[in-house]
């Protein structure tokens, strides 16, 4: 590198926890060595991995650590709602929710697990007259781009899903703050460093895997004083990451309200609160589903593509087994 860096006064390393996990390790220690002594160093991590301490202990003089997830996990004023249904239902329980509940007015973010559920997702929201937009980088691209091809090659030549380039993400994330559309369709890693000030509602399509993966979708809203909302769809396999957060926030699990108290009176925000979604409120929109798939064909390209990818991805890297085989096993069966 033949940049001269003696001149810089202060760095900044934001996502620093990321351009770790990604590799940059080497690259951050040679531009390390290209900065003169006398400098302030920061860095931005929403995780403290060990990797990122070891970097600090080694390129950092005297470090100071600032945490400001110590003793409030989540904020007071979000209230939570964790609902039990199966994978197919999802869907139509997500066009209820934003159609019967979620005020029209409201900032709405949907996290789901890849840029594959983004498109089908968006697809499905454009089809039923919502509007929506989009935010997905290159995840996986590298990953399954020979799986991808393949599929390409054997299913449909014509369709593709590309990563969304900087310019169009940015497009879209301001036609969002800017109130243009109401409801953000992202995947966690194209989410990173997003700030949404006046966000109402956040979505766990997909449920993270992670409690701590939980907390930073959820962050999102109930920022300044201000309420919010996060609902979780949660199918069978996911139940071990519900037992995993419940433990980890120490919030009593919920399954039933008292009967004397009004479901309008009871305190969602200080307990983790799960139950079955109501089936008859979305029975109108499973059907309107089954129609969708029925006269669009490349909406069930884009639903084959997103469940291959998602199987795909957990026999490579054994995600869920792991966790509900080792971690959680026995919160499953406590479940069950």
């Amino acid at each position: 590198m033949d940049l001269s860096l003696k001149s810089v006064e202060y760095v900044v390393f934001d996502e620093a926890d990321r351009l770790f996990e990604s590799g940059f390790a080497p690259q951050l220690h040679e531009i390390l060595g290209k900065l003169p002594e006398a400098r302030q160093t920061v860095l931005f991590s929403a995780t403290l991995p060990k990797l990122l301490v070891d970097f600090a202990k080694a390129g950092l003089h005297d470090p100071t650590l600032v945490r400001l997830d110590t003793d409030v996990k989540i904020s007071a004023e979000l209230e939570m709602a964790f609902l039990s249904m199966s994978k197919e239902e999802k869907i139509p329980f997500l066009l209820f929710l934003l159609r019967d509940v979620i005020k029209p007015e409201h900032l709405t973010i949907i996290f789901v697990a890849t840029k594959h559920h983004v498109e089908y997702l968006s697809q499905i929201l454009l089809r039923a007259g919502i509007d929506s937009t989009t935010v997905y980088g290159l995840v996986y691209l590298t990953l399954f781009f020979f799986w991808e091809t393949c599929m390409l090659i054997t299913i449909s030549p014509s369709l593709s899903i590309r990563a969304l380039d900087q310019t169009a993400r940015k497009i879209n994330l301001a036609k969002f703050r800017a109130g243009k559309t109401k409801i953000l369709i992202v995947t966690d890693v194209a989410s990173r460093g997003i700030d949404i000030p006046l966000l109402e509602n956040v979505i766990n399509f997909d449920f993270p895997p992670t409690p701590k993966l939980f907390v930073h979708r959820v962050g999102r809203a109930a920022r300044a004083g201000r309420p919010g909302f996060a609902f979780s769809l949660v199918c069978q396999e996911e139940l071990p990451f519900l037992l995993d957060l419940q433990l980890f926030l120490g919030r009593p699990l919920v399954t039933s309200f008292p009967q004397d108290t009004p479901l309008e009176d009871f305190d969602l925000k200080g307990y983790v609160t799960f139950g079955s979604a109501p089936r008859n409120s979305f029975q109108d929109t499973t059907e309107e589903l089954a129609l969708l798939h029925r006269d669009h064909v490349e909406i069930v390209w884009l639903l084959s593509l997103s469940n291959f990818i998602s199987s795909l991805f957990s026999h490579l890297f054994g995600v869920i087994v792991v966790l509900a085989h080792d971690c959680s096993w026995q919160r499953l069966q406590i479940v069950q």
